[in-house]
Order: structure tokens, then C-alpha cells, then sequence
């Protein structure tokens, strides 16, 4: 599975804007809003890479076959750049309203990017433990923390509030809490990435026994089952681990 970092992401983002402005001539203007694990990946320096780039496409029709057409010229898997996160309930129309611009390639393309506290209450709302949600929420407190920019507890409740009309819920606001106050985020951090690498072995371990009888609904249940069956890390399957664990996978639209 390919990795996408910060610089990668740019180039082909590139790439895409210089065949679209060729493909659209008259009108070339197009945006897109990079979420999710791409957008922690171009914000913050604590995450490396992401292994596809969730997104919110505002674009003529021929956008998604350039998206394909570039993939399939640089080797990147199906769905390298999507929206299918529009069917999660982490997604909201507010996203496009309260995301930041981020770059202008080609005179042609905006790329903006959900970040801060928009991007922690997304984050919260998915809450899976088996992906890099809660790690991804303590690292990006932690980097706002140390280099001195405002982030709160209140900021992100308003934030959800804003995104997905209602309050968040009080477990999660507690956890939330709860990791505002820790006084070792760094601690904190490497602990939930480990945490969550089990998870995420745990879950693929079910996905070989149970197929597509996993789901987002019951995954966690399945990974308390492996766990409490002591399954263990060192399996070997690192390298299938989020991907195989999603809804199944998308098909290109050509």
C-alpha cells in the first residue's frame, strides 16, 4: 500500500491541477478539501503519511477521470484521492465552510484543509479504535500546546456543535477531557499508537475468520474478542492492517 507524506501529496495534487487546467480551459477553477489522515499528515509534523487522501471534490465532471488517470500513471492504488467519506458519520456540510486554504496549484486548483479543532471533533465523531483517531486528537493537542496556539475543550465542543448540529456526546466529551488534562501528551501519544496497532491486528485477524460479516458497528466488538483471546501482536499482517477493515473498497467512476 502506497504511503502519501506531505510532499508527495503536493506533487500529485500537482499533477492533477496541470491536466485538469488542460482539460478545462474555458472554466478550469476547481477546489478541493482534504480531510482525515491526509490532512493531519499536511498540518502537523507528528504524523508521516496516510494511505489514501479523503476529500471533498468541487469540480467538473472531468476531475474524477484526471484523479484515475493520474493514479494509474504513478502506480497509486484505486481511490488514491476520494470522497467516499461523505457516507461516514464523521462527514458535514459545514466542513467546507469551516476548512482553511492551504495552496493554489496551476492558477486552477484551491486545495483547502480541515484542521485545529474542526479536525479533532471529526475525529471524535469516527472514533475508531482501530485507526489513528485518538492518537491523531492527542497528537495535534499536543502540537498546538507546544508551540503556543489556542486549543480547548470549549473550542472543539463548539466545533462538533457547529459541524454536525448537536452536542457532543458526554463519554466522548469526557475522554476528550480527559486528554486535555494529561500532563504527558507525549506519553500519551505513543501509548494510544501502540494501543491501536493492536487494534488494528486484532481486527484484521477477525476480517481473516468472519469476512464481510465486519463492519464499522461491530468491528469493536470483534477486537475485544481477539484481545480477551490473547491475541498478540507480531503476526506479520502490519502492512494489511486500516485498508482491509474498511467498507468495501470504492470503484473507480470512469
Amino acid at each position: 500500500m502506497f504511503d502519501f507524506n506531505r510532499s508527495n501529496i503536493d506533487h500529485y495534487l500537482y499533477l492533477v491541477a496541470r491536466e485538469y487546467k488542460k482539460a478545462n480551459r474555458t472554466g478550469p477553477e476547481a477546489e478541493i478539501i482534504i480531510a482525515g489522515g491526509a490532512s493531519v499528515v499536511m498540518n502537523y509534523n507528528f504524523r508521516d503519511s496516510t494511505t489514501d487522501i479523503d476529500s471533498i471534490i468541487r469540480a467538473s465532471s472531468s476531475m474524477r477521470e484526471i484523479i484515475n488517470r493520474i493514479g494509474d500513471e504513478n502506480g497509486l492504488q484505486t481511490g488514491w484521492l476520494n470522497d467516499d467519506f461523505r457516507n461516514t458519520s464523521s462527514y458535514s456540510e459545514k466542513l467546507i465552510e469551516c476548512s482553511r486554504f492551504y495552496k493554489r496549484f496551476c492558477n486552477c486548483l484551491n486545495i483547502r484543509t480541515v484542521s485545529a479543532e474542526y479536525l479533532i471533533a471529526m475525529k471524535a465523531r469516527a472514533d475508531r479504535t482501530y485507526k489513528h483517531d485518538l492518537s491523531d486528537i492527542v497528537g495535534i493537542i499536543n502540537e498546538h500546546q507546544e508551540m503556543g496556539r489556542d486549543m480547548n475543550l470549549s473550542l472543539v465542543e463548539d466545533a462538533y456543535q457547529k459541524l454536525y448540529g448537536e452536542g457532543m456526546p458526554v463519554k466522548v466529551a469526557e475522554r476528550l477531557k480527559d486528554i486535555f488534562d494529561c500532563r504527558d501528551l507525549e506519553e500519551l501519544f505513543y501509548s494510544m499508537q501502540s494501543e491501536e496497532k493492536v487494534n488494528r491486528q486484532a481486527a484484521l485477524k477477525a476480517i481473516e475468520q468472519y469476512g464481510g460479516e465486519i463492519n464499522d458497528k461491530n468491528v469493536d466488538g470483534f477486537i475485544r474478542h481477539f484481545r480477551e483471546s490473547n491475541f498478540s501482536e507480531g503476526t506479520g499482517n502490519e502492512n494489511k492492517e486500516s485498508d482491509m477493515i474498511q467498507a468495501p473498497h470504492r470503484k473507480r467512476g470512469r
